[in-house]
């Protein structure tokens, strides 16, 4: 358990640093274009970039890994409920996994790596615990106790416990998503085995990115710090009354919710009627480039239509390859 835990936080870590170098590398290039070029030269670099990106990240499912388009996380679960799904957690899975997401996150469309860990590290749960490959044809006399379903449904669970861990840095939210969310056969053993694998994700994440900030001389190996992934510092008064427009807002955001829903059904029906030559075999990745360039195009045109507020704001470096950090004064 203790080594899913390890070697996902490591590959974590590795997708990350290529997921900020890629967007950081985009976005450093998108900005000394629109500074010492003009706004159209620039979004003709983001949008050809950006559609490229998530094209090749495309080419890579659709060619070599059919099994990891997607998040990965309704398979999962699948697999967790007693469903066969095949080659979701063979070596070509994982690989284009890591490649695609890699491509995709960077490129800054509106998506996360976090589905994307939960199947890879189930995908190294299933391997690490097994001591054979089919896909690449060798077997090993490790771990031979393991070969049954009952025990590499736990390490799947466990890999999708570190998985979540390692997308949130939250050892226990992994163990409590599992517990709550996609295991269907639970032991308070499972459970403490589950919490030591988690704690190693957390552990090993949190060692490399402390590496790197050393090796860039933006910190001190060892010392954790800026890990949070969420956090809310805020304190206010409230009265008794505000209960009233709190649920008026919370009936109105279910029936968005609703409206949302159906809307996206009806759209994703009329989508596949009308563009039935292109979402057939790889014509596919043509879809994903052109709403990969319009999603751009829309961003960096919609600013251009409201007037600016000055503010005062420090961008600060890439730190250990983890991404920058934008300070701002209105």
């Amino acid at each position: 358990m203790g080594s899913i835990g390890v070697v996902t936080g490591v590959i974590a870590y590795l997708l990350y640093v290529f997921i900020s170098v890629l967007a950081s590398s985009k976005l450093n290039a998108t900005r000394w274009l629109i500074l010492r070029a003009d706004m159209f030269v620039a979004w003709i670099f983001n949008a050809t970039v950006t559609a490229a990106m998530a094209a090749a990240g495309s080419y890579l499912c659709l060619t070599y890994a059919p099994a990891a388009i997607g998040s990965g996380v309704p398979e999962v679960m699948a697999y967790l409920n007693g469903c066969q799904v095949p080659k979701i957690f063979n070596i070509a899975t994982l690989a284009v996994k890591l490649a695609s997401c890699a491509l995709v996150v960077g490129s800054g469309l509106p998506v996360g790596p976090e589905g994307p860990l939960l199947h890879i590290g189930a995908a190294i749960g299933s391997a690490l615990s097994q001591g054979h490959s089919t896909s690449l044809g060798f077997t090993t006399n490790l771990f031979r106790r393991f070969r049954n379903p009952k025990d590499k449904r736990d390490f799947v669970t466990a890999g999708v416990s570190v998985g979540v861990a390692a997308a949130f840095n939250a050892p226990i939210g992994g163990l409590l998503f599992a517990f709550e969310e996609v295991a269907s056969f639970w032991q308070h053993s499972l459970g403490w085995q589950l919490f030591f694998a988690c704690m190693c994700a957390a552990l090993a994440l949190n060692l490399l990115k402390s590496t790197g900030r050393a090796l860039m001389k933006k910190g001190t190996f060892g010392w954790f710090d800026k890990d949070l992934a969420f956090e809310v510092d805020l304190a206010f008064s409230s009265h008794v009354l505000a209960v009233l427009p709190a649920a008026v807002i919370g009936l109105m955001a279910g029936l968005l919710a609703v409206l949302f829903t159906v809307a996206n059904t009806r759209m994703a029906r009329l989508r596949n009627h009308l563009h039935p030559v292109l979402r057939v075999g790889r014509r596919r990745v043509v879809e994903a480039a052109v709403l990969a360039a319009l999603y751009v195009t829309g961003c960096m045109m919609l600013p251009l239509f409201f007037p600016c507020t000055r503010t005062e704001c420090v961008i600060l470096s890439v730190e250990g390859g983890m991404g920058s950090e934008m300070q701002c004064q209105s």
